[in-house]
């Protein structure tokens, strides 16, 4: 009995800690005004690195140079590594820092083998965590964002806050996704401190939903119905 308690205990304060994880700031507010982030750029593949690139492209050089970002792949995914490496070779001079981790799950993968595959992509997120300690995550799925944003908040959980504060994480919903959020949008948005989406349809869709979290819904792109819109 006293052990069930224990155990109950521990698990209402690992609760506790966790929500007041998500609900404080990310630890990029606690770094000073001129300090560099450490942003980690987490690239799905194909058409999602595309659009992330595309977003990347759009920020001001002299930002994005003044901080240290790293970029994460899956390792199967050599397009994406040579995306990132081209960009910031012939934008910004330097040499690009990628990290790659197993793949959650395979195209065509049965959602019972897809557990074992996760844990192991989690596993290899929580080492990554550890060693680069990111103040920001900056994502827009597929799946190869999920353990890695989970990796962060479970380090910032079990950890004490002068080792590790949880990144600020900014999701940036797909292009194709016009009236409903994807799988992995509608794990993370509850932890996002900012969720973009690129329709006024979707953007409308989403408001009101319980697992929106409050002020992180951005609506950043087409306000034109794609039924109405010109082919």
């Amino acid at each position: 009995m006293a052990f069930f308690s224990l155990v109950v205990l521990l698990l209402s304060l690992m609760v506790w800690r966790f929500v007041r994880i998500v609900r404080g700031k990310p630890s990029s507010i606690h770094r000073g005004r001129n300090a560099p982030l450490n942003v980690c750029v987490v690239l799905g593949s194909g058409g999602h690195t595309s659009e992330m690139m595309r977003a990347i492209r759009a920020l001001p050089l002299d930002v994005w140079r003044a901080n240290r970002p790293f970029y994460v792949v899956s390792a199967t995914d050599s397009h994406s590594a040579a995306l990132a490496a081209e960009f910031e070779k012939d934008h910004l001079r330097r040499c690009c820092r990628l990290i790659t981790i197993p793949r959650a799950r395979e195209v065509g993968q049965s959602y019972f083998l897809s557990i074992f595959t996760t844990l192991r992509a989690l596993g290899s997120s929580l080492l990554l965590i550890v060693s680069e300690k990111p103040d920001v995550l900056f994502v827009n799925g597929p799946g190869v964002c999920v353990p890695v944003v989970g990796a962060a908040l479970l380090v910032a959980t079990l950890s004490p806050s002068w080792y590790y504060r949880r990144p600020g994480i900014a999701y940036m919903e797909s292009y194709t996704c016009v009236r409903h959020i994807s799988l992995s949008g509608r794990l993370l948005m509850p932890f996002c401190d900012v969720f973009t989406v690129q329709w006024q349809s979707l953007y409308d869709a989403c408001l009101g939903k319980w697992w929106k979290r409050n002020g992180s819904l951005f609506f950043v792109g087409v306000s034109q119905d794609v039924d109405n819109m010109p082919l």
